[in-house]
């Protein structure tokens, strides 16, 4: 610790989340507070990998059954009402060899993957804009092919990583790709490496409103927001289950070499849900 600051891997995303978490339910304990409802307090893993050896395995074998779910994976008391989707995949081209001095005997597979990135990184894509998100992004991740300089490269590989908003389907977005790539070559394999879809719950929604009324009660000045990246509020929207995200760590510090959090944000936000589990009622969803 040095001053309001507490270092290390993991103090923004997520420690300091789970910690602030834990604070406020021992203090209600500690308090005698009896809440409306049973209260699950879920540390799950695997979340930066696709969440399947953590939370997707609990929710499909009802291991964790909640009605209504606050996901702690955000930055500055921020609450994130929605979010984009994602879909990562591996595409796989296949060309034909030659010697490099006669390239016209072979098919490049290098030369078509080239064509075809810059073919989908010039669409312009239609989409329902979203007052919380920037527009849909492309990155190419990785690419790679050929087996020696001299020879015309019988195959290549890349993967791309789509964020598409809420009222895009990524089967549209796949369609799509097949479509591009077919112009070029017959000769390809997409790999699925990963699909979350893009989430969206009113702000008017009593998880909403009764998180922004709590952070208010303790002092904090909060922002409704999106999320370009991902959270695992998606894998509760596949089961029909309210789901919103806050945190309080400090923007712009995750996954970063001298990671840290601010301890009076770690407070504050253990006072502002220790509020907000204290006054939720289910009630109040209809």
């Amino acid at each position: 610790m040095r001053g309001d600051k507490i270092y290390g891997l993991g103090a923004t995303d997520c420690k300091g989340n789970l910690a602030s978490a834990m604070e406020a339910i021992h203090s209600l304990v500690e308090e005698g507070v009896e809440l409306d409802y049973s209260l699950v307090l879920a540390a799950t893993a695997d979340e930066e990998s696709g969440s399947s050896l953590g939370l997707i395995p609990l929710l499909e074998r009802s291991i964790l059954k909640v009605d209504a779910a606050v996901v702690l994976d955000a930055d500055d008391f921020e609450i994130v009402i929605t979010q984009k989707g994602l879909m990562h995949l591996k595409v796989s081209i296949k060309g034909k060899k030659a010697h490099g001095a006669y390239p016209w005997l072979g098919v490049n597979a290098i030369d078509m993957a080239a064509r075809i990135i810059v073919d989908l990184k010039d669409q312009k894509t239609n989409y329902t804009k979203n007052g919380y998100l920037r527009e849909p992004t492309l990155n190419v991740g990785t690419i790679k092919g050929g087996d020696k300089v001299n020879v015309v490269s019988d195959w290549c590989e890349f993967e791309l990583d789509f964020r598409f908003l809420p009222g895009t389907s990524h089967a549209r977005i796949l369609r799509n790709l097949k479509r591009t790539i077919s112009r070029y070559t017959h000769n390809f394999k997409i790999d699925i490496q990963g699909i979350q879809d893009p989430y969206y719950i009113s702000p008017k929604h009593p998880l909403v409103k009764n998180l922004v009324s709590a952070m208010h009660s303790a002092g904090v000045k909060s922002a409704i927001s999106g999320s370009e990246g991902a959270t695992v509020i998606t894998f509760f929207k596949a089961r029909n289950i309210p789901a919103v995200a806050t945190g309080f760590g400090n923007e712009g510090s995750a996954h970063v070499a001298d990671e840290y959090a601010r301890i009076s944000n770690l407070y504050k936000g253990a006072k502002a849900l220790a509020k907000f589990l204290q006054d939720y009622k289910f009630s109040s969803t209809g």
